[in-house]
């Protein structure tokens, strides 16, 4: 018997839909009072991967128009349960 190997591959739309969802997950658990600053749609919000206490996560960093003195809004959600963590503090 010959094993053959099965490979399954995500396209760049499957990446951008679970991208839009991590951006969702993250704009939903905002304050009205932090969506009136951003200063671009959620939709554009850039996201990273990185670690928070010492898990693998995304990092949905929002621009504000307070990014010069408070620093941008930043959202860790986990990778694999998609709950949001925590938010970076903001000086």
């Amino acid at each position: 018997m010959v094993a053959i190997p099965l490979f399954t591959s995500c396209t760049k739309e499957d990446d951008a839909d679970s991208l839009m969802e991590i951006r969702l997950i993250a704009w939903n658990q905002l304050s009205e009072n932090d969506k009136s600053t951003l200063t671009k749609s959620w939709k554009h919000a850039l996201v990273t991967e990185t670690f928070y206490n010492d898990k693998e996560v995304y990092a949905v960093v929002f621009n504000t128009t307070y990014d010069e003195l408070l620093g941008p809004i930043i959202v860790y959600i986990d990778k694999s349960t998609k709950e949001v963590l925590g938010r970076a503090k903001r000086l």
